[in-house]
């Protein structure tokens, strides 16, 4: 005999109680994104006000240039949250061109000739491998490969490629 709510094969976890917890924490985990979309919101319109107020006032082209990108971070960000809101997983392109728009960010803040040597020399690095992760690491390119599969598309191999096998013809 099998207890209400477990599985025909008998572990609790399979069951249909099961996939209604699954379901209902799903839903406030959307919830949670949809204020999280809000203050981004809220965050943007905010910074946009103030670079406004910086613009009207005697030009600090670093005040404005900060603002200006950190309006740029919000939007990436917004975008990381429609993208997990449509797909179920995080970007992690998009992620790591977040991580560069901030080190910039930081730098032009404080000033590359104010800063000292040794955080200037960890950002180029930092910002040396976030650009390697970008390039190499195939983000963007796995990305659009499999909305060109989704929607039929084939694409050749570029390994197939590279070896000549491919027929261009």
């Amino acid at each position: 005999m099998i207890e209400s709510g477990a599985a025909a094969d008998g572990h609790p976890l399979h069951g249909s109680a099961w996939r209604r917890l699954l379901g209902w924490l799903e839903v406030t985990q959307d919830v949670a994104l949809l204020g999280l979309v809000l203050g981004l919101y809220a965050l943007m319109g905010w910074q946009l006000t103030s670079m406004w107020r910086h613009l009207r006032q005697a030009i600090d082209v670093r005040a404005v240039l900060t603002d200006i990108l950190y309006v740029l971070i919000l939007v990436e960000l917004f975008r990381v949250v429609m993208h997990y809101l449509r797909e179920r997983h995080v970007a992690v392109g998009t992620m790591v061109e977040i991580a560069i728009i901030s080190v910039l960010r930081e730098i032009i803040l404080r000033g590359p000739l104010e800063a000292p040597w040794p955080q200037l020399l960890v950002a180029t690095a930092l910002l040396a491998v976030l650009g390697m992760l970008l390039r190499f690491a195939g983000f963007h390119r796995g990305a659009s490969r499999r909305r060109f599969q989704e929607v039929g598309v084939l694409i050749p191999d570029e390994s197939a490629e590279a070896a000549g096998r491919v027929d261009r013809s």
